[in-house]
């Protein structure tokens, strides 16, 4: 069984390779990376023609922030994820959504914050009942306990070619085929690389195509997988970072250093009144709209 598992898989790697096609915003570096140290292999020019192999973000290849492997000239190199978009794109995620020029904010699952509300992180195990079963019936003696693993905080990322989704013990990954508006949510067309989602309502295969659908509403971020809310997040600061982890491993945390989300209508879905949120009382730190 777990043969054939790995053959319809390394199929669909082969189909995918010469599936979407992706192009180069601007010139830059590829690297390559012998499983130890990354080294520069060459430059690759504007409007270039690649291939995105894995699904996946990698932290610290260059100067850059986040990279992603690629086929290009049948060979595999690290590059730029932001340098990265469809030929067949029609919109791309304004910056409020990738947050590709924040040094702070990242999107975190709203379920951190019901759990931060509650000052209890055992909070997180009522979210995904699944999740947390197939973790514990996983895990084997050399592994972490369930909140010291989700103390590793993973955030979800939305890029213009790849979309990674964590939700506590759930996760997922997307290749972009499509992106397009419809009022101010954006559509995306992607197919499915990688999919572990326990409690979710549907369920996917790698290789399966599926329409997102992303909405923002004020410091919340909602994201639909073929009609059904597949997730919410939330952009959080590195302060409340912190505290996230604080609470995840210690089981304690400062309220006072959390800055509490609000949607868009200015309502906070916490008691917000110890701090500022993102939308009315901070600075933009994306320059985005």
């Amino acid at each position: 069984m777990k043969k054939a598992i790995g053959k319809i898989f390394a199929l669909f790697l082969f189909f995918n390779i010469y599936g979407i096609n992706y192009k180069t915003l601007e010139s830059t570096k590829l690297y390559e990376s012998d499983g130890t140290f990354n080294y520069y292999a060459r430059d690759i020019g504007k409007n270039e023609t690649v291939k995105i192999s894995k699904a996946q973000i990698y932290y610290g290849v260059s100067d850059w922030k986040y990279s992603v492997e690629i086929l290009y000239h049948d060979t595999h190199y690290f590059t730029n994820v932001e340098n990265l978009v469809p030929e067949s794109i029609q919109n791309i995620l304004s910056d409020n959504i990738s947050l590709i020029h924040s040094e702070d904010a990242e999107w975190l699952s709203s379920y951190y914050f019901d759990m931060l509300k509650e000052q209890n992180r055992d909070v997180v195990k009522s979210k995904q009942q699944n999740g947390f079963r197939e973790y514990q019936e996983r895990k084997s003696e050399f592994d972490y306990e369930w909140y010291y693993t989700l103390s590793f905080l993973r955030p979800t990322y939305f890029f213009n070619s790849v979309v990674t989704i964590s939700l506590l013990f759930d996760n997922c990954s997307f290749l972009v085929k499509n992106i397009s508006k419809e009022n101010s949510d954006y559509l995306i067309e992607a197919e499915v690389y990688d999919w572990f989602m326990p409690d979710a309502i549907r369920s996917y295969s790698t290789g399966d195509y599926v329409l997102l659908k992303v909405s923002a509403d004020g410091d919340y971020l909602n994201l639909f997988c073929d009609g059904q809310l597949l997730g919410q997040f939330v952009k959080t600061n590195n302060e409340t970072k912190t505290e996230i982890k604080s609470l995840m491993r210690d089981n304690t945390c400062d309220l006072s250093k959390i800055t509490w989300p609000r949607h868009a209508d200015g309502s906070c879905d916490y008691d917000a009144n110890s701090n500022f949120n993102w939308t009315t009382n901070r600075i933009n730190p994306m320059g985005g709209k």
